[in-house]
């Protein structure tokens, strides 16, 4: 959707979305159970046979733009499949159902409510508008009992679907990103060429730590590094807990100064339960494109400058 985080999970999924769309509607429209304007028809299955062609092309790296003008299209092949088949009264009102609710499971937040279901009425309207333009009746009525129905659909659904995507990708003791949540808009940024550095974070003796005070005194420490990662991070940077005691953080750009505000926060420790301890850990970092044009290519990387700070720790002490 214009204007909004664009994961590209969600892009394949509409692509197989498309798919199946486009061969229901040719199987429906071969079957001829319902009047056609053909010349709309065959409007539709342009635009959606052009959308299978360039969201499966587009998925493996480029096109950043894709999903925008998707959005377009998607409301332009509802217009016309309306005017095709009887406005505000067709069969396929259902499919803007549909469709309104795939993309509420994506995009819950206020602002996005307000632009699905408002460009869902435009198209809805705009369609009944173009069947009266070629010979079906407008029926307007039915239009205001659709609208009223999506605006209802969409307001139900929106807060448990974002609470929902909210609890799927973060992690419940750190509020940081889980690794399903936080890899999903890093493949974003690299779908859109976007240059970022990756700071994997271990932490020293953490398994001491448990073994001597307890497992409540070591998710404190997790939570507490979570908390340093989120003050030292920029706007639009990400702190994803990996697992165990790994983080990651993602930075946009170039990191700067920022590993060493990192370490010098760390190292300063933090008042718990069991007293003042000091965290140090093992960093390893990596940057995009520079080192690596895939998410997994760099994970192996700063795996390894990880392990590299590991070995130069244990050489010096």
């Amino acid at each position: 959707m214009p204007g909004e985080f664009v994961s590209w999970q969600e892009v394949r999924h509409s692509l197989l979305l498309r798919v199946a769309l486009g061969i229901l509607l040719l199987v429906i429209y071969a079957a001829r159970p319902f009047s056609f304007n053909h010349p709309l028809m065959y409007g539709v299955f342009v635009i959606i046979i052009a959308q299978v062609i360039t969201t499966a092309f587009g998925i493996p790296r480029h096109w950043s733009w894709l999903p925008g003008v998707n959005f377009y299209l998607n409301r332009l092949a509802l217009v016309l499949l309306l005017g095709a088949t009887g406005g505000g009264s067709s069969p396929f009102v259902a499919v803007s159902y549909i469709a309104l609710v795939a993309a509420l499971i994506w995009y819950n937040t206020r602002r996005s409510v307000v632009i699905l279901v408002g460009s869902h009425w435009l198209a809805l309207f705009a369609g009944a508008a173009l069947a009266g333009e070629v010979g079906f009746p407008p029926t307007w009525s039915y239009c205001l009992l659709q609208a009223i129905g999506m605006a209802i659909i969409a307001h139900i659904l929106s807060k448990p679907l974002s609470q929902l995507n909210h609890h799927a990708a973060t992690d419940p003791l750190t509020h940081a990103l889980n690794r399903r949540g936080g890899f999903e808009v890093l493949e974003t940024w690299i779908a859109q060429r976007q240059p970022f550095a990756l700071i994997f974070i271990d932490l020293k003796g953490f398994k001491l730590i448990n073994d001597t005070y307890g497992h409540a005194v070591g998710d404190e420490v997790l939570a507490w590094v979570a908390q340093v990662c989120r003050s030292t991070q920029r706007s639009g940077d990400l702190v994803i807990r990996y697992g165990g005691d790994e983080f990651v953080l993602a930075v946009l750009g170039r990191p700067g100064s920022l590993i060493q505000r990192l370490e010098e926060r760390l190292n300063a420790g933090f008042q718990s339960a069991a007293g003042h301890l000091s965290i140090q850990a093992n960093l390893g970092v990596v940057h995009f494109p520079e080192d690596g044009r895939d998410l997994e290519q760099l994970i192996r990387l700063a795996d390894q400058h990880m392990y590299a700070h590991k070995g130069v720790d244990l050489a010096t002490t």
